[in-house]
């Protein structure tokens, strides 16, 4: 007999900033293992790494932070 883990995610957009924490939790905590969990915010990064290369605030791009 096998028994599936099934993972439900509901999101409020209207408060997905506050909620991201909890979203990304919930996500690390259905991974089997460290590697897994590791790929996956290795992954985000990457995402998040490349949003952040075209945006700009106020007409102007915006500044590295430094943190690598």
């Amino acid at each position: 007999m096998k028994i599936r883990k099934v993972l439900e995610l509901s999101i409020d957009v209207d408060n997905v900033f506050n909620d991201l924490p909890h979203i990304l939790r919930a996500l690390l905590d259905t991974m089997p293992d460290s590697e897994s969990k590791l790929a996956l915010l290795n992954t985000i990064k990457m995402d998040v790494d490349h949003f952040l290369k075209g945006a700009e605030t106020n007409g102007e791009p915006l500044r590295e932070s430094g943190r690598k």
